[in-house]
């Protein structure tokens, strides 16, 4: 997704501008500081969607971390009392993408991946 800056936007606003001395910059300067006033919140909104798709996939959660968890019903008690922020990440990929078994090998690794090596 391409991220548009305010010079985009004001170039883009500037052209979508009809023909007529109104819209002059020497003329009415106060329109030229309204469409960069106007810029600059559509590029700190095109920022913010393109935070929020990136939100959207576990991989690279950040600020939705406890809306993930409520839905995915996380964190869970093996990650322990105060588990770092790192590992809830890890835990609510892990609960949508991993795709477990019913193996001893599969339990095993499991349990070394929680931070038990002598399982």
């Amino acid at each position: 997704m391409a991220i548009r800056t305010a010079s985009d936007y004001y170039a883009q606003l500037r052209a979508l501008l009809p023909p007529g001395p109104a819209w002059d910059k020497e003329l009415n300067p106060e329109v030229d500081q309204l469409l960069q006033a106007a810029a600059q919140e559509l590029a700190r909104e095109d920022l913010r969607a393109a935070d929020l798709l990136e939100e959207s996939f576990p991989e690279t959660v950040r600020e939705l971390v406890p809306d993930w968890e409520r839905v995915m019903r996380l964190p869970d008690p093996c990650l322990g009392d105060s588990p770092k922020f790192e590992d809830r990440q890890l835990a609510v990929r892990r609960r949508l993408v991993e795709v477990g078994g019913q193996s001893p090998a599969y339990f095993v690794e499991l349990a070394i991946s929680h931070g038990y090596p002598e399982a």
